[in-house]
């Protein structure tokens, strides 16, 4: 694992795919045990257009390639619309791609949302996001490839991240699992990089690692 100035247990290369917000840094932080650190690369969508979304993605191998240059442990690929653009298993395929890029493991954002889905046994979901409803669209026709049902779904259209202090909450309230893109990204970075021990109070998922 990297050490010095970077997290002695894990480091984190993480692609956003627009500026980093602060809030999910800060949510990272707080969840995350000591000794686990990301550095970041943002990516250039200023809207969740095609053209943007397509022009993103060119950018990922190369992005891959500079946080490889940071002595990060693996890359984690943040942004769910840009690979449900491409359709069923671009996920997979991008993770490949990036890790070929950087010499490094890779996870995207949908694989290790679907990961997590899985372990949960979460076969039928609702769905709240942020988006517009053509992205909620592909959503809905990524996850029905990989057996995955929406019951309902919300396309809120707004740009605001989950808070992660009310996942926990939100469990207890209706009794359930709930996945998130920062705890799904905690979770599978974590577990790939063979960091054990329960995380509490941000939900089940975390729970139990």
């Amino acid at each position: 694992m990297a050490e010095g100035i970077t997290g002695w247990r894990l480091h984190v290369g993480v692609i956003f795919p627009t500026p980093v917000p602060p809030r999910a840094v800060l949510e990272f932080y707080e969840a995350v045990p000591e000794g686990v650190d990301m550095t970041t690369v943002s990516l250039t969508i200023r809207q969740l257009s095609d053209d943007d979304m397509d022009e993103a993605i060119k950018g990922m191998e190369r992005a891959a390639k500079q946080l490889a240059s940071f002595d990060v442990d693996l890359i984690y690929q943040s942004g769910v619309p840009p690979v449900v653009r491409r359709g069923s298993g671009f996920g997979d395929e991008l993770a490949d791609r990036l890790s070929q890029a950087s010499g490094l493991p890779a996870i995207t954002d949908m694989s290790s949302v679907i990961d997590a889905m899985r372990t949960a046994k979460l076969k039928t979901l609702a769905m709240a996001t942020p988006f517009e409803q053509f992205i909620n669209d592909r959503l809905i026709q990524y996850l029905a490839a990989e057996k995955i049902e929406i019951t309902n779904n919300t396309a809120l259209g707004i740009k605001r991240n989950v808070e992660i202090h009310n996942i926990e909450l939100l469990e207890k309230d209706l009794d359930t699992t709930v996945v998130t893109w920062m705890n799904a990204m905690i979770w599978s970075s974590l577990r790939r990089g063979k960091v054990a021990g329960a995380i509490h109070g941000f939900g089940k998922l975390l729970a139990s690692l």
